[in-house]
């Protein structure tokens, strides 16, 4: 039965790495997807927080590690695995989480480790009142597609930016609740020549963030391939502004 389970995988997963490595902008061939198959395999049995690393593409999180550094200002949605990794990585980190328990999980995992100013914010959403149900597709909407979030607001969770200057980090990480809403307050923090990140970027419901990229002319780096705990794959994408904007 194990054999027969990890064949079966082996099989699915060379299906989806040809498929993967075939997508526009792919930054992995089919050789080197395949080769990452016995850490993929190894991932299942562990997570983001024991490995501390972002839950994100290989290839993503290998051009975080490229470029990210120590004099760096990062601002994240969503605490985990990426939060360990940007405080051994970067001068200050701001994290906003929506759900207080997994706060605190992080918070644990997060002592004694930090080397960055960290900061974390716990926001979690609120009821709409008087309202129809909203369109998470729509970065104005500030809700989720996600149960058991779904019909709540996360207004203030998606400005939780809003209290930093413009132009304020070299990195913004899209990986939580209502990332359309998110990215929408998050752009114009990206300092020029810094990077918005979108994970999952494949998902339809994200199409306003990369309509809004492609409008603004930032240039697009797509992570396509393995996601490693997940035992699927997926995309991240990250937009560099232009150093001139």
């Amino acid at each position: 039965m194990a054999m027969k389970l990890l064949v079966g995988r082996f099989i699915s997963y060379a299906l989806e790495s040809r498929r993967h490595s075939r997508l526009p902008g792919a930054r992995q061939d089919f050789g080197e997807m395949m080769r990452l198959f016995p850490r993929w395999l190894g991932s299942l049995k562990s997570s983001p927080m024991a490995d501390r690393q972002p839950w994100m593409t290989y290839s993503a999180i290998e051009f975080l590690r490229r470029n990210t550094g120590p004099e760096m200002s990062v601002f994240e949605w969503g605490a985990g695995g990426s939060t360990l990794f940007f405080s051994t990585r970067v001068k200050h980190l701001f994290t906003v989480e929506h759900e207080r328990l997994w706060a605190e999980k992080v918070e644990e995992a997060m002592a004694g480790e930090s080397h960055a100013s960290w900061k974390m914010q716990v926001v979690e959403p609120e009821p709409r009142v008087g309202e129809s149900a909203a369109d998470p597709s729509d970065p104005r909407s500030c809700t989720s597609a996600v149960e058991p979030w779904q019909g709540m607001s996360f207004v203030q969770y998606a400005g939780a930016i809003d209290i930093h200057a413009d132009g304020a980090f070299d990195w913004v990480i899209v990986d939580g609740r209502s990332r359309p809403s998110c990215a929408m307050h998050g752009i114009p923090k990206v300092r020029p020549g810094g990077f918005l990140v979108l994970d999952d970027a494949e998902r339809e419901r994200y199409g306003w963030v990369h309509h809004e990229m492609r409008r603004l002319g930032w240039e697009c780096h797509s992570f396509a391939g393995p996601v490693p705990y997940a035992g699927t794959f997926g995309s991240t994408t990250a937009w560099r502004r232009p150093a001139d904007s």
